[in-house]
């Protein structure tokens, strides 16, 4: 089909005719300014403020004015809208009390009510917690969007009460190419309006994974971020310090805007060692390569990964969980695996007590499991919900034939009473998933109603281009898929 061209003097000519039409409407609907008073606690969350600053967005948008006030009795403004923790000491939960308005109480629970205050039109939005309330917050400001007439921005906000399905909604990326992760990861713009898409629809996770069947890029991630002067002749060939400085900022700048947005923090930990097989070309792990690790072997991988995870911790500090491939596909053999990964349970003891360790359950043995619990590490077990494929809404109710007699795929035979972890359930998608499918509430909503299972806490889905550039040399330009 041939591609209609327009003329920029036609477009010019249109655009100055609707404007002409559009003008006297627009002047009339600003001829009385209008103003929202927000009450709100003095003491705000990162969640609620990001909320509070879309409600304020909306707004301006709309050409309204607002003023932000502790009290009710300082409102000012045609429209008053009292924003607040339904639990704390502030004019939100003063209103709940005085108006006998039930409190949101449950993790992330919200509630939003329309009402008067002396002949004003009002809201409540209040919420359990500060994620709660950053959600009610940004459905308010939605909806301030949708309004038609700017004289009444609150036109279409809706009485709502809230509570989520299931406690972790989570959103994962991996690293499989250089230079496409690159040309994302240090760029704040790209994050802000992509963590802001996490938090409008009510995600709450976001996990970045390094490694991977990625040729060697980020196995293991240490020394992308710093040096261990323990070890040092394990380096990234050809990485400078600024480049290990860049990249160390980056990533704690990207925590920060995760958290500012209400979500938490996972960063996984796939690879330890690169050494070919599932992981890339053989050939690439036995010589030094540009941008790979170089100086980590068996007789030092385990020394030196405790002295690094230590130091990684220390220079990464806000980590809220870190998800370890635990088999083989890590690069790690079956002899190494024991003293590896007790090593490992006494450095996170040790430095990182409250940040939760996510252990992939494929090929977990029970003697690990069992020892990470006798020791009391912080401990959950990830597992992929349909093997690698998006699967229907449901857990498998049969093992696939070729893994009857390990733990590969799926609860495996890990549903096990009495109940000693957590287990959490991954969909991946391996770049496959069509949109409609993934779009679809439906599916959805039998889904999360399955990752109940075992108690489960919730969900980890993949993003749909995860595995984009996946086998492509590190140095290959980036490309477009929906061009």
């Amino acid at each position: 089909m041939a591609h209609r061209r327009f003329s920029i003097p036609l477009v010019t000519a249109v655009i100055l005719c609707v404007s002409l039409f559009i003008a006297p409407i627009s002047v009339a609907a600003d001829a009385r300014e209008i103003t929202v008073s927000l009450v709100t606690d003095r003491d705000m969350g990162p969640g609620a403020r990001h909320g509070l600053g879309k409600v304020e967005a909306a707004l301006k948008g709309k050409g309204v004015s607002f003023e932000q006030v502790a009290s009710p009795r300082d409102a000012q403004g045609d429209f008053v809208v009292v924003v607040g923790l339904a639990g704390g000491g502030g004019p939100a939960a003063r209103l709940h009390e005085r108006r006998h308005i039930p409190k949101p109480a449950e993790p992330e629970s919200l509630l939003i009510r329309r009402g008067e205050r002396r002949g004003k039109e009002g809201l409540l939005v209040s919420g359990a917690d500060d994620r709660g309330l950053m959600y009610a917050l940004l459905d308010v400001a939605d909806r301030i969007g949708w309004a038609e007439d700017a004289t009444r921005p609150l036109s279409e906000v809706r009485d709502a009460a809230e509570k989520p399905a299931v406690a972790e909604r989570a959103l994962s990326i991996y690293t499989m190419h250089q230079a496409n992760f690159e040309s994302y990861f240090f760029d704040e713009a790209y994050w802000a309006r992509y963590l802001d898409m996490l938090a409008e629809n009510r995600f709450n996770t976001f996990a970045l994974l390094f490694g991977y069947e990625n040729w060697g890029y980020f196995s293991p991630p240490y020394p992308y971020f710093f040096d261990v002067d323990e070890f040092p002749d394990v380096k990234v060939v050809g990485i400078t310090k600024e480049k290990q400085q860049r990249n160390l900022k980056m990533l704690n700048r990207l925590i920060e805007m995760t958290h500012d947005r209400g979500l938490n923090f996972t960063l996984g930990i796939w690879d330890h060692i690169y050494r070919g097989g599932v992981q890339g070309p053989r050939d690439r792990a036995g010589k030094p390569t540009e941008g790979i690790v170089w100086g980590l072997t068996a007789d030092n991988l385990t020394a030196y990964t405790a002295v690094a995870l230590a130091k990684f911790l220390k220079e990464v500090p806000d980590l809220d969980a870190i998800q370890f491939r635990m088999h083989g596909e890590s690069g790690l053999k079956r002899t190494e695996m024991g003293g590896f990964w007790e090593n490992v349970y006494r450095v996170m003891l040790e430095h990182a007590p409250n940040v939760r360790f996510d252990a992939r359950a494929k090929n977990f043995p029970d003697s690990l499991i069992d020892k990470a619990l006798d020791m009391g590490v912080n401990m959950r077990i990830c597992t992929k919900y349909w093997m690698e494929q998006m699967g229907l809404p449901f857990h498998p109710t049969h093992i696939h034939p070729g893994n009857q007699h390990d733990r590969r795929h799926g609860y495996a035979d890990l549903l096990r009473y009495p109940q000693r972890y957590k287990m959490h359930w991954r969909l991946w998608t391996s770049g496959t998933t069509r949109v409609l499918l993934w779009a679809d509430p439906e599916y959805v909503r039998r889904f999360a109603e399955s990752t109940h299972l075992y108690n489960g806490e919730g969900f980890e889905v993949v993003e749909p281009m995860a595995t984009k550039m996946q086998d492509h040399p590190h140095d290959a330009k980036p490309f477009e898929l929906l061009k």
